[in-house]
């Protein structure tokens, strides 16, 4: 296997983080810290995802312009999860139209007697 196909899948990777903004991770961050406390590196997370998000309008000592290594890993987990539940959504939307539209074609379709012989 040569080097370029190698790097594909990690490409790939990149490619679902970049999918989901700041903005969508920020809102599931914000509403997971209402429904119970969170560890300081998730606040850290918050912070600096509201940074990202909102600029200048963050109080300045509320800001957060950067996260350490850890952080931003369980950033770009948080990420991956979040798009990996998208996809899945998607898939599960898909499957139910498909048998509403199925159910509505045989609704309309005429029926055939089925004869004893």
């Amino acid at each position: 296997m040569s080097g370029r196909n190698r790097q594909r899948p990690r490409l790939r990777v990149e490619t679902k983080y970049t999918a989901v903004p700041d903005a969508e991770a920020l809102a599931y961050v914000s509403n997971a810290s209402l429904s119970q406390p969170i560890a300081s590196e998730w606040v850290h997370i918050y912070q600096y995802l509201m940074t990202r998000v909102m600029g200048e309008k963050v109080p300045e000592d509320m800001r957060k312009e950067s996260l350490g290594d850890y952080q931003m890993g369980l950033l770009s987990r948080l990420k991956e999860w979040i798009y990996r539940q998208r996809v899945k959504d998607r898939k599960e939307k898909r499957r139910v139209e498909r048998a509403r539209a199925r159910a509505e074609a045989e609704a309309k379709a005429p029926k055939q007697m089925k004869l004893a012989l």
